[in-house]
């Protein structure tokens, strides 16, 4: 058959109409799919109100996209919620193979392009549910999640009831789109709406830390305590009104400043190196001080960022102190002389008398001396003691001997009770011969007085490895388990459950303890009420390096 020029001419124009009729098309929806995305848009980041924006958007998938649109949110709490929707709907089923649970779990998109009786169904979740889907006349489906900053937050449902409309991947993709922006969108509300919270919690926290500041230096300015407050690099940032009279200075001038540059001859100081071993070592230091004539009592606090100090004058109270010391010194003294001559003529007289009834008063009249000269001895070492003049004069020596001849001067004392003394000791032992005897005397004294009714004493000396162990077991009252801690403090006096107290001015283990702790050791009680105690003292055998005699 011959072809024309003209009849090739004709066959090829009818071949390019359609085609031009197909790419007409594919400009029109593309021209279409850019106008919805530019609207979508503009609705959504019109406001930062979601609520609104969405219900827009969903109304406007009706014009280009959907004849049915609903739009699900993820709460909080992680349930599933409709948002906007058009038609009636059905609760949730978060295990659901299929639908929004399905999209919400997978992240993934889901498309139906043909929605038969058999899918709808499937995609039912009871008899009522399927009665809704098929009365929607369903024609295709598609449901995209809602993804932003890898965090899903809803889903987008889009249903086609046209029968001649059935979803494909270019609905899917721009479906995809308008979830994204939507996503975006929600989230920006949500991070909105977080942030404001977030402003009026802050306010609210500020206002509180303003009230609880202003009480606290209500506080602070009423005490008439000394107070100030450095930061990590000396600085002051704060001073109350009585920090400021010491310093005879303004706040103006001392705030933002360096306490060594504000007072330079503060840095050899002693309470300096306090506050920074309490700043380097993160704990409270409570010391006394006395600072160019006048005593401080002076607590520091550490904090996270620096130092709170707290100070009062306590000059009057160190010299009433010294007073009181002065007269504990003065009355022993007194007090010891006419003892110490009364004891004297007594000796002769029981040399003299050869009657058993005087020699017997007399010995009466010997143990009460030896008790009050004792009492002397305790003042004295506690006034001593006070002043920091309470000597020591160490050397190595027979700690068994020692027990046992004290033992046996105490047993004189009592008919009562019986001492048993057992030793395992064979090495000296380092210290104050004299004081240690103090120590054994003042724990057999309390023995036989908190053992009224009589009964044995066992003293124990032993030895493990470098220590030397001495322990004094009574069976008498005992002391109750809230009252251990107590017996060692100073002018502390026991008594026994009737409420009966007992003589004595509750210096004796006081002494015993500040003598103990001086040679390095330790003393300890363990005690059953009604059934006696058992004190426990631990020394050191040998001389601690660099230590004087």
């Amino acid at each position: 058959m011959r072809v024309t020029a003209h009849t090739k001419k004709k066959t090829e124009t009818l071949k390019v109409k359609p085609l031009r009729s197909k790419l007409d098309e594919s400009h029109i929806a593309a021209i279409n799919t850019h106008d919805f995305l530019i609207e979508a848009s503009s609705i959504l980041y019109s406001s930062l109100d979601y609520t609104t924006t969405l219900s827009k958007v969903a109304k406007l998938t009706l014009d280009y996209l959907a004849d049915w649109c609903a739009i699900y949110l993820v709460t909080e709490e992680g349930s599933i919620v409709p948002f906007t929707i058009a038609k009636k709907n059905t609760e949730i089923n978060p295990r659901a193979k299929s639908g929004v649970a399905n999209v919400v779990r997978t992240r993934l998109p889901e498309i139906h392009s043909h929605i038969s009786s058999e899918l709808l169904h499937k995609l039912a979740q009871n008899k009522e549910h399927f009665k809704i889907l098929r009365q929607m006349k369903m024609t295709s489906r598609m449901i995209v999640p809602l993804i932003s900053r890898d965090r899903v937050l809803g889903t987008i449902t889009l249903v086609s009831t046209d029968p001649e409309r059935h979803y494909g991947k270019a609905d899917i993709s721009l479906a995809e789109e308008l979830a994204r922006r939507a996503a975006i969108a929600v989230d920006n509300a949500y991070l909105y709406r977080e942030a404001q919270e977030e402003i009026a919690h802050r306010k609210i926290v500020e206002k509180k830390l303003t009230e609880a500041y202003d009480r606290l230096e209500q506080i602070i300015e009423s005490t008439s305590d000394g107070f100030f407050s450095i930061d990590r690099e000396w600085r002051y940032t704060y001073l109350n009104h009585v920090a400021l009279r010491e310093a005879e200075k303004n706040r103006d001038e001392l705030i933002g400043r360096q306490m060594t540059e504000v007072f330079p001859n503060s840095i050899n100081a002693p309470f300096h190196k306090k506050y920074k071993e309490a700043l380097e070592k993160n704990i409270p230091m409570e010391f006394e001080e006395c600072i160019l004539g006048t005593w401080w009592e002076i607590r520091a606090y550490p904090f996270s960022e620096g130092l709170s100090v707290f100070y009062r004058d306590i000059t009057d109270r160190k010299l009433l102190d010294q007073r009181k010391d002065e007269f504990i010194s003065m009355a022993s003294h007194e007090l010891k002389t006419p003892v110490t001559t009364i004891k004297l003529y007594t000796e002769l007289l029981q040399k003299i008398v050869k009657e058993d009834k005087p020699s017997t008063y007399l010995s009466h009249m010997m143990d009460q001396l030896d008790r009050l000269a004792k009492l002397i001895t305790d003042l004295l070492d506690l006034s001593k003691m006070q002043v920091g003049k309470l000597q020591f004069n160490k050397n190595y020596f027979d700690l068994v001997k020692l027990v046992r001849d004290t033992c046996e001067m105490i047993q004189k004392t009592t008919k009562k009770h019986t001492i048993v003394v057992r030793t395992k000791l064979r090495n000296k032992v380092w210290g104050d011969k004299d004081r240690i005897g103090q120590v054994v005397i003042n724990l057999l004294t309390n023995a036989i007085k908190y053992s009224p009714q009589g009964d044995t004493i066992i003293v124990t000396v032993s030895q493990k490895k470098k220590t030397a162990t001495m322990s004094v077991q009574d069976f008498g009252i005992g002391i109750e388990q809230g009252y251990k801690d107590k017996i060692f403090n100073r002018f502390y006096q026991g008594g026994s459950e009737s409420g009966k107290t007992f003589p004595g001015l509750g210096i004796g283990l006081y002494l015993a303890k500040i003598i103990v702790e001086n040679h390095g050791g330790t003393i300890d009680v363990n005690s059953v009420l009604g059934k006696g105690s058992l004190f426990t003292v631990i020394l050191p055998l040998e001389q601690k390096k660099n230590e004087k005699k």
